[in-house]
C-alpha cells in the first residue's frame, strides 16, 4: 500500500487505514515498495496477464495444465492468510533450461514485493547456511534459483521453514543470552534435475511441484518486468479482491478433498480460495488438492535409485543353500531380509545396470527406507519388524489395481 497505509480486508469491504490504526503495526521489508490500490481494477487480470502465460506441462506430473494454473493463483493468495497457515508450503518449479522457471517466482515477488526482487543462489558450505537463515529472517518471500545439487544441510532446513520453527542461536559476545527468531517466509525454489536435497519424503510431503517446459514464443525478460511495473497496482488490486472473495466463504463451509494431507493449513485455505473465485475454480481446486499427495509421492520417487532398485530386486529370486547344496530358488517378493542382505543384493544389482547407489552402509539404507516408507508404499507393500537376525524388511509388488488406486 502506499507509505505509511495498510489496506484492511474484510468480507465485504476494502478499506485504506492508517499503519497500526487498527492495533497491528506491519514493519516494512527489505525491498518492499509500496502500491495504491485501485477499486476499479480489471477483474481475473492477475490470472489473464500472469499465472495464464506460464508454460506449464502435464508431462511428469500428476496434474492438468489448468490445474497447476489453479495451484499457481492459489499458493500466493495463500500467503494473505498467515495466522491460519503456521506451516509454510514449498513453491518448486523444475524443468529444463529456458522454460520460465526463474521468471515464475521472480514475478511473484516482483508482483507482492516491488519491482527491485530478484531471486538468490545457495551456497553448500557452513557459510551458505548461515547466509539462508539470515535472509529467511528478513524475508516475506525468498527464491533460490538453480537448486541442482546435493547440499547437506539443505533437506533439514527445508523441512524445518516448512514447519513455521522459532530459529534459537547464542547473541554473539555473550555466554548466556538467547535470541529467538521467528521464520514466517515463504519460500521456493528452482531446478532442473532436482538431487535428493529436495526429494527427501518429508520436504515433498511440503512441496507444491510445478512443472515446465520452454514455450514456444520467449518474451523478453524486459518486457515482463515493464508490463509488471506498470500493472503492479492494479495486479496487486486483483489480488486484494481474490482475497475477499475468498473471505466471503465462512470456514465451517469449507470441506477439503484430503482432509489426511500433510499440507493441511494450505488444502483448508486454498479450499476457501477456489471456493471463493467461483463453482468452476472451486471444481478445479477441490481436484487439484485432492491430487497434491499424489504429486508429492511422485516427486519423492521418481529417477530415485532405491526405487529402481527395488523394482528389479522384487523381479529376481534369490538361490538357497546350505552346507555346499542347492536348496533352489525362494521369490524376492515376501522374503524377510535384514537390511544388511539387502544392501549386498541391491548393490550387486547397482553395478550390473550401472545404478548409481548412494548407500554404502547398512546404517545409510536403513534411514531413507525408513524416511520414505510413504512414498515407497506406492510402488511396493512393506514390513519392517524384528526377528532372530535382528531388524528385517519385507517387501511385496503392489497389485496394478492397488497402484492405480493409490
Amino acid at each position: 500500500m502506499e507509505d505509511s497505509r495498510v489496506l484492511k480486508i474484510a468480507a465485504h469491504t476494502i478499506e485504506k487505514r492508517d499503519n497500526g490504526q487498527d492495533g497491528v503495526l506491519f514493519l516494512p521489508m527489505p525491498e518492499q515498495q509500496h502500491w495504491d490500490y485501485n477499486p476499479a481494477h480489471k477483474p481475473r487480470l492477475l490470472y489473464d496477464r500472469i499465472v495464464a502465460r506460464v508454460n506449464f506441462t502435464d508431462d511428469g506430473s500428476e496434474f492438468t495444465v489448468q490445474q497447476q494454473r489453479m495451484l499457481f493463483l492459489a499458493w500466493p493468495l495463500s500467503m494473505a492468510f498467515e495466522s491460519m497457515m503456521p506451516t509454510k508450503v514449498l513453491g518448486m518449479a523444475i524443468g529444463p533450461g529456458e522454460s520460465g522457471k526463474t521468471s515464475l517466482f521472480r514475478n511473484v515477488g516482483r508482483i507482492l514485493i516491488g519491482p527491485d526482487f530478484e531471486v538468490v543462489s545457495l551456497l553448500q558450505d557452513q557459510k551458505g547456511e548461515e547466509d539462508f537463515w539470515i535472509n529467511l529472517a528478513h524475508s516475506f518471500f525468498l527464491t533460490y534459483d538453480n537448486v541442482d545439487q546435493v547440499i547437506r544441510w539443505l533437506p533439514d532446513a527445508l523441512a524445518q521453514v516448512a514447519t513455521g520453527i522459532r530459529r534459537s542461536k547464542r547473541q554473539l559476545h555473550t555466554t548466556s543470552q538467547l535470541h529467538r527468531t521467528k521464520i514466517s517466509c515463504v519460500l521456493a525454489v528452482t531446478a532442473r534435475t532436482p538431487t535428493g536435497s529436495l526429494r527427501r519424503e518429508d520436504v515433498a510431503g511440503r512441496t507444491l511441484v510445478f512443472t515446465m517446459k520452454p514455450p514456444e514464443e520467449k518474451r523478453a525478460e524486459f518486457d515482463i518486468q515493464d508490463e509488471i511495473l506498470r500493472l503492479r497496482d492494479d495486479l496487486m488490486s486483483d489480488y486484494a479482491g481474490m482475497v475477499q472473495q475468498a473471505l466471503t466463504v465462512p470456514l465451517a463451509e469449507v470441506e477439503v478433498s484430503d482432509p489426511g494431507m500433510r499440507m493441511a493449513d494450505f488444502a483448508r485455505v486454498a479450499t476457501r480460495i477456489g471456493k471463493g473465485l467461483g463453482e468452476e475454480m472451486g471444481a478445479i481446486t477441490d481436484e487439484v488438492v485432492s491430487r497434491i499427495r499424489l504429486s508429492q509421492y511422485r516427486f519423492a520417487t521418481e529417477e530415485g535409485s532405491l526405487t529402481t532398485l527395488l523394482g528389479i530386486w522384487l523381479s529376481r529370486d534369490q538361490t538357497r543353500s546350505s552346507g555346499g547344496m542347492d536348496l533352489g530358488d525362494v521369490s524376492n517378493a515376501g522374503r524377510k531380509v535384514t537390511t544388511r542382505e539387502l544392501l549386498v543384493e541391491l548393490n550387486a544389482i547397482a553395478k550390473e545396470f550401472d545404478i548409481r547407489l548412494r548407500f554404502n552402509t547398512p546404517e545409510g539404507l536403513g534411514r531413507p527406507l525408513k524416511n520414505m516408507r510413504s512414498a515407497l508404499s506406492h510402488h511396493f507393500s512393506i514390513t519392517n519388524g524384528h526377528n532372530k537376525k535382528g531388524n528385517f524388511w519385507s517387501f511385496e509388488p503392489l497389485s496394478e489395481s492397488r497402484e492405480s488406486e493409490c
